[in-house]
C-alpha cells in the first residue's frame, strides 16, 4: 500500500487578521496545511517550529522589514531554502524585492484567489503532491 505524502505546508504571514483568516482557509480547502501569523517580528520563531514548504509575506507590515526577514530567511542554514511568494499591493516595492532571494513571486493585492493558488501550485506543487 502506498503511503500518501504529507499535504505541503504553508505560512501565511499578514497582519490583517481576516485576510490571513481567508487566504489560510482557502488553502485548508484546497488541501494544503497552512497557518498563518499577523505579526511579522515572529516570522523566524515560527518559520523554524513549523518548517514550511512555503511563506507568503505580506511586504507591509507593522514592526517588520521585509527586506530584513529575506536576510534573515536566506542567512539561516534551516530556512534557507523555503521559498517566499511576496503578498503586496505596493507594485513598486515588489518590483524591487521580486529579485531576492529566496522570494519565487509576488501577488499582488487586491488578489484573484485563482491566480494565488496557482503561483503556489508553481512554487510547492499542487495540495498533496
Amino acid at each position: 500500500m502506498m503511503e500518501s505524502a504529507a499535504p505541503q505546508r504553508i505560512l501565511v504571514v499578514e497582519d490583517d487578521p481576516d485576510i490571513a483568516y481567508m487566504v489560510r482557509e482557502t488553502l485548508r480547502d484546497e488541501g494544503y496545511d497552512a497557518e498563518s501569523l499577523v505579526d511579522g517580528r515572529a516570522l523566524l520563531a515560527t518559520v523554524n517550529r513549523l518548517r514550511p514548504d512555503l511563506i507568503l509575506l505580506d511586504v507591509v507590515m507593522p514592526f517588520a522589514d521585509v527586506r530584513h526577514q529575506l536576510a534573515q530567511l536566506r542567512v539561516l542554514q534551516e530556512t534557507r531554502h523555503v521559498p517566499v511568494i511576496l503578498v503586496t499591493g505596493d507594485t513598486d516595492t515588489a518590483c524591487n524585492l521580486a529579485s531576492d532571494e529566496p522570494v519565487v513571486g509576488v501577488a499582488l493585492k487586491p488578489f484573484n484567489l485563482d491566480d494565488l493558488l496557482a503561483k503556489i501550485a508553481k512554487a510547492v506543487g499542487p495540495a498533496g503532491h
